[in-house]
């Protein structure tokens, strides 16, 4: 059996997704369409390298090997300032982004805070009805 290799399987999804979700939002702006198709092929470009680059993560075990991110990760927990009630942030974490505008995540070094930034972002990247490119 011949494995599969799932960036590539999924890039022309994520494209596609993308620059749906980017040509609705420059049609809002007042630029010329040349202009827009540039800055759309751009901003898809950027995106599908980010997501290349953010789906595998090697550790320091296997310093040699890579694994995808989405394997690796164990679900963290934040609390939002002035609330006593923490939230896990899983597959299902977009809630989160969409009840709060913006997010700080602080910690010690070491405590996962890159690393919950690539998984939401590779999962938002990922699900059909796509929020943040």
């Amino acid at each position: 059996m011949v494995p599969i290799d799932i960036v590539a399987a999924l890039t022309p999804i994520i494209t596609a997704k993308l620059e749906s979700y980017i040509n609705s939002s420059l049609d809002k702006v007042n630029l010329n369409l040349q202009r827009k198709s540039e800055i759309s092929a751009s901003i898809s470009d950027y995106s599908n390298r980010t997501y290349q680059k953010l789906y595998y993560l090697k550790t320091i075990i296997y310093q040699d090997k890579s694994f995808p991110l989405l394997d690796l990760y164990h679900p963290l927990k934040v609390i939002a300032l002035g609330e006593v009630d923490s939230t896990e942030i899983n597959s299902n974490c977009l809630f989160f982004l969409e009840e709060h505008d913006k997010i700080l995540i602080t910690d010690y070094a070491g405590m996962g805070k890159s690393t919950i930034s690539k998984f939401m972002y590779l999962t938002d990247l990922t699900r059909y009805d796509l929020k943040t490119p």
